[in-house]
């Protein structure tokens, strides 16, 4: 099952070459962020790695290890017996009838977003989508209005997570910029505990006035603890955790989205129909609306199987262990990467191509020839605990966004290049052509 080294000059080191050079194996070394690395692609050793051999393996170093100062050690980062733990605590907040009730918030910002857009011009798609997350994220964590004060707060995560990168692709640039990330860091760090502080000293649960998810997590309890509350510091981490997890990842979700309907017009003529046939003169959508856009939801899961943002699952060996008959080091990092199943032809017909009528059927994903040909949120016991919330606040924007506002190519633009950086972001942006509708 086990291929040879696949090759990496330094340009592939920010590139998905590696990837798609070691796509049709069913495992492969391969280079990335100038380190060998171990490939799986067979879904057998995926399951192995996932599920089967789970408890033998941590979170990859770029979470465990470098985006600690972001992250500190809670969900997504902390050991397995930790992630169980908080996982039983956290869930319930993203539980299908908790998450409906975040609904009119989500429809709220992008509607302020959207109409602050100036009158058929360039519109900068990762910033905007950024913009109406942060603020999504920030009143539902917080309570806080943070979509004023975006460039702000969005600026000191974009530090954080760069430097966390920069630690394995480029050392020296990590070093040279360990004083605008400390000052980053300390930033975050202050305005988190400070809201903290406040809600510790009003003492109201998520069953008193303050329901935001923040109380949820500062009086949240396990029985396996004995009832006790999560520490400042656990809140902090689990606080940020979550801000990442419905920041970064949905913003890019959305944009790769947008992207896709403007290079396709007739799939965005589509789209368009069916939102306005749906939305009639309202601006803005609601949830009761989105069982009704199915071709749009098919558009949001088209994005997410061709450019997913959490485009690599990383593990690495607590101890020496068996996989796939092979023996690997402690220390060894293995990846499972969404971006190669999504494109792999034993998966999908027609893989490159953008078909949002893929997943018009609803039994669509579960016809897939395994469980992990699509895995947007992720795999196994660790699998992402807000998938469902990623979904209908994406499916809510768009469905905003596109009811009011006609996104374009410009003319000569071309596709952009994913970059896998924290997320499969553009390399060097996206820019498109709005053009307000009636």
């Amino acid at each position: 099952m086990f291929q040879q080294l696949i090759p990496a000059t330094l340009h592939d080191r920010c590139s998905l070459a590696p990837f798609e050079e070691a796509a049709h194996a069913d495992s492969a070394e391969i280079v990335f962020f100038g380190r060998k690395t171990l490939l799986v692609n067979h879904p057998d050793l995926i399951h192995e790695l996932l599920v089967e051999k789970a408890t033998a393996f941590r979170k990859g170093p770029l979470l465990s290890v470098n985006a600690r100062p972001l992250l500190g050690k809670g969900l997504l980062t902390g050991p397995n017996d930790l992630n169980r733990r908080q996982r039983r605590v956290i869930s319930p907040a993203f539980a299908h009838k908790k998450v409906a009730e975040y609904a009119p918030i989500i429809a709220r910002y992008a509607q302020q977003r959207v109409a602050g857009w100036r009158e058929d011009a360039p519109v900068d798609v990762p910033t905007e989508m950024t913009a109406i997350t942060l603020g999504i994220i920030g009143e539902l964590l917080l309570s806080v209005d943070l979509l004023g004060a975006s460039e702000g707060v969005g600026e000191a995560i974009t530090i954080l997570m760069n430097f966390a990168i920069d630690q394995q692709r480029a050392p020296v640039r990590a070093v040279l910029s360990a004083g605008p990330t400390l000052r980053a860091l300390l930033f975050i760090n202050r305005t988190l505990y400070q809201r903290i502080e406040q809600r510790r000293r009003r003492g109201t649960g998520a069953s008193g006035g303050e329901a935001d998810l923040l109380s949820r997590l500062l009086f949240a309890t396990d029985d396996v603890t004995g009832g006790a509350y999560m520490s400042d510091k656990l809140v902090r981490d689990e606080a940020m955790t979550l801000f990442l997890g419905g920041l970064e990842t949905v913003a890019m979700g959305l944009t790769w989205s947008l992207f896709l309907l403007a290079a396709h017009p007739h799939t965005a003529d589509r789209a368009h129909a069916e939102v306005d046939a749906v939305l009639g003169e309202r601006q803005v959508a609601d949830l009761g609306d989105l069982e009704q856009l199915p071709y749009l939801q098919g558009v949001f899961k088209e994005a997410l199987r061709l450019y997913p943002p959490a485009y690599i699952i990383a593990r690495q060996a607590l101890l020496p262990v068996m996989l796939g008959g092979r023996r690997l080091r402690r220390g060894q990092v293995v990846f499972a990467s969404p971006y190669v199943q999504h494109r792999r032809e034993e998966n999908f017909s027609r893989p490159l191509q953008f078909d949002p009528l893929r997943w018009q059927d609803p039994d669509a994903e579960r016809q897939l020839p395994h469980r992990y040909a699509f895995m947007p949120f992720g795999g196994g016991p660790r699998v992402c605990v807000g998938g469902h919330f990623a979904y209908m606040e994406s499916h809510l924007i768009l469905a905003t966004v596109l009811r009011q506002v006609r996104l374009s190519l410009v003319p000569g633009q071309k596709a952009p290049v994913p970059e896998p950086l924290f997320t499969l972001r553009p390399r060097d942006g996206l820019i498109l052509q709005g053009k307000r509708r009636g």
